[in-house]
């Protein structure tokens, strides 16, 4: 985007959004690059990003060219829940794949079901931009908004500026960036208003055919928890691993369904979305509220309202497929 502007962007239908999950969660992108709305990193935590009900105050975390008259089109990777958006102009495209990264789509154990806090200090959503040919601007906004915008939060960059913690009230979000030193033209930096209760992290950079940039975020409990989750030291194969790793999961899944009948694409595709075919401990609660009843979700008191005719979906899109 061109500076900071959140007023600028209107409620998008909600079929305009795509959507990724673990099966411990969901996030909606939109088809400008933009997470708005996720609750991390169960379906029943308090959303962080919620931009889809307010879109003034709400949290997005958005990865889209600096120049924001370029279009996205999505689909998803064949076979599973890993979105892709790719932004073309004459001087270039951009490749933005997001996915929530899992382990395996079996039923869980009990000890998985009682799983340590150290044991959550993970990303569970990951993004990867790439530039497949020419060169683009892209701009990173991260506005994270704990509680539903409810709670005030901060934001403390770790070394080198290689990832930033953002903590409100109990919940740490730690996000860290992979491929930033190899790049000249990277900055970061943090803007926030007299009066605004969040602070915006922005990154920019210019990325060549071949170059890309890894941002991945994770919820955790404790601020020293998200300290040192953002400090880790990644490099671009552990993520491209556990890239091919969710789609070697997903697309052994959605083998299953033999289904080759009319519409067999449409078919295929709906035991994969809207909801994952497996749910954690504590997500059965909130799952309704994660996908079925986004548009209305209700807010805590401290916060207005929005109701759900600002997002009415019209009808019904074809699933993105690719």
């Amino acid at each position: 985007m061109n500076g900071l502007n959140v007023d600028a962007r209107t409620y998008q239908p909600i079929n305009n959004y795509g959507v990724i999950g673990d099966c411990r969660s969901v996030v909606l992108v939109a088809p400008d690059g933009s997470v708005d709305w996720g609750c991390l990193p169960d379906f029943d935590s308090p959303a962080i990003f919620c931009r889809l009900l307010d879109a003034e105050s709400g949290g997005y975390f958005q990865i889209a060219p600096t120049d924001d008259t370029i279009p996205g089109q999505q689909r998803y990777l064949t076979g599973s829940n890993v979105l892709q958006t790719r932004f073309t102009s004459i001087a270039g495209e951009l490749a933005l794949t997001d996915f929530m990264p899992v382990k395996t789509l079996s039923a869980r154990s009990q000890q998985e079901m009682h799983a340590t806090a150290e044991e959550d200090a993970r990303h569970c959503l990951v993004r990867i931009v790439e530039c497949t040919r020419g060169e683009m601007a892209v701009t990173m906004t991260l506005k994270a908004t704990p509680h539903y915008a409810a709670t005030a939060s901060t934001v403390t960059f770790v070394s080198e500026n290689t990832g930033a913690v953002i903590s409100g009230g109990e919940q740490h979000l730690a996000l860290s960036i992979v491929g930033s030193q190899q790049l000249p033209s990277f900055f970061i930096t943090v803007e926030q208003g007299a009066e605004d209760m969040h602070p915006v992290v922005i990154a920019k950079a210019t990325l060549h055919r071949g170059e890309l940039l890894i941002f991945a975020v994770g919820m955790v409990r404790t601020a020293e928890s998200a300290r040192m989750l953002a400090e880790h030291t990644s490099q671009p194969c552990e993520f491209e691993g556990s890239l091919a790793h969710t789609l070697e999961c997903w697309r052994a899944w959605s083998a299953r369904n033999t289904y080759q009948g009319p519409y067999a694409a449409w078919v295929q595709r709906a035991p994969l979305s809207p909801r994952p075919p497996r749910l954690s401990p504590k997500s059965w609660a909130g799952c309704a509220t994660g996908i079925t009843a986004i548009p209305g979700c209700a807010m805590p008191p401290s916060r207005s309202t929005r109701s759900a005719h600002l997002v009415t979906p019209r009808r019904c899109a074809p699933s993105r497929t690719g």
